[in-house]
């Protein structure tokens, strides 16, 4: 029993958490401890017991124990297996399972940890390995642009590698965003992508299985998508409670963000959205998001495409939008900078929105004053008078042509 205890101590110290691992250790316990008790017993009974047979006792016990440990331990990280039992995040990816917000490190309480520990998992099956959840770094501080992971398997695919960490910072494509690139142990990351609750790495090199390697983002385009986001957020919201609408559709393309809505509604109707948006915005309210189910669930007023069950994150905008979501956004609506509107057309039984958010507005609009500057230096006139320049060349052409 006291070895049982050791063993079980260094375990955890291992970092080696579920209760697949632990049935592991408890059925190697009982084949080499109770095959060695078995042996001492008979050697008792038939010898008795001398001050001889406890210094042989000893040493014994210490090489089995260390044999246990080392055999377990090479279980855990032999490569292809090294995921089978990966270390359970000490940040539930639903924090608000254990009564914390998203923003907060789940385990600061006792009880809070045992919950986590025990808590079944799920996970993937990939090429005969199981792997567990993986550790959603983003989740916790979407601001996160560099940390450090354990390699838990890494296979070749068409194009690379896939790599599977025991946490990430990377964001995998869904929810309408795009998954976040960058580099990761000094190899590029091309393509992020979750099953499951597993997230692969598409990687442009292989890294080695069990190592701890170093990942750093790509801000720029975590950063675009964030304001892109939550800028979406902030319209939908305006929209689906002035018209009484849906968003039936999005997308985050490379130039622009799409919206379908299943309403018909005006160039004149968007721009005063737009500007009840921005006002929101320069406001610079605090976005809280939780983990909901069951009937806390129930209890929230929401927006989503289709009925969800389990943990559902939910995105609130205060006074603004409250919507299921799995993308990361920012933690300030001032953070969105600004949005503007750039058409409205006809879809089908509604119509589809284009918008663009944050530096990407900025950048167009910027890119519009510029034009409109060249076209009033070639009309001569002021450039917020440009329109009324255009006009008066095509009267004069116009006239020339009568003559």
């Amino acid at each position: 029993l006291p070895t049982l205890l050791i063993e079980g101590v260094l375990l955890l110290a291992f970092g080696y958490r579920s209760r697949r691992s632990l049935l592991v250790f408890l059925l190697v316990n009982l084949v080499t401890q109770g095959g060695f008790a078995l042996y001492l017993a008979v050697t008792v009974l038939n010898h008795g017991v001398s001050g001889w047979s406890l210094l042989f006792y000893i040493p014994i016990e210490i090489i089995i124990t260390a044999v246990e440990l080392l055999c377990y331990r090479r279980l855990l990280t032999e490569k292809g297996r090294g995921a089978r039992w990966a270390t359970p995040s000490p940040q539930m990816s639903a924090p608000r399972r254990w009564g914390c917000c998203s923003s907060t490190r789940c385990g600061g309480s006792s009880s809070a940890f045992l919950r986590n520990y025990f808590a079944p998992r799920t996970g993937a099956e990939t090429k005969g390995n199981f792997f567990m959840e993986t550790e959603k770094l983003y989740y916790a501080d979407p601001f996160l642009t560099e940390f450090d992971a354990r390699v838990l398997a890494c296979e070749a695919e068409k194009g690379g590698y896939a790599v599977v960490l025991d946490r990430t910072a990377f964001y995998p494509e869904g929810g309408g965003q795009p998954y976040d690139t960058g580099v990761l142990g000094g190899v590029e990351v091309s393509e992020v992508h979750e099953k499951a609750g597993v997230v692969t790495h598409k990687c442009a090199a292989p890294l080695p299985v069990g190592e701890t390697v170093h990942g750093k983002l790509d801000w720029a385009r975590r950063f675009d998508h964030m304001q892109q986001h939550s800028g979406e957020h902030i319209c939908s919201g305006l929209i689906c409670a002035r018209y009484g609408c849906d968003n039936v559709g999005f997308h985050m393309g490379a130039e622009s963000v799409t919206i379908d809505f299943n309403a018909d509604i005006s160039w004149d109707e968007l721009m005063e959205i737009e500007q009840l948006a921005n006002l929101y915005i320069y406001e610079d309210h605090p976005i809280d998001i939780q983990f909901y189910r069951g009937a806390e669930l129930d209890k929230v007023d929401y927006r989503s495409k289709k009925p969800l069950e389990g943990d559902v994150r939910i995105v609130t905008f205060p006074g603004a939008d409250c919507c299921a979501c799995c993308g990361t956004h920012v933690v300030r609506s001032g953070q969105v900078g600004l949005v503007k509107f750039l058409s409205v057309q006809k879809f089908r039984d509604g119509v589809r929105i284009e918008l663009l958010s944050g530096k990407r507005a900025h950048r167009y609009l910027s890119e519009c004053w510029a034009q409109d500057v060249r076209i009033a230096q070639a009309l001569s006139v002021k450039p917020n008078a440009s329109f009324a320049g255009v006009e008066r060349v095509l009267a004069e052409l116009s006239a020339l042509k009568q003559r």
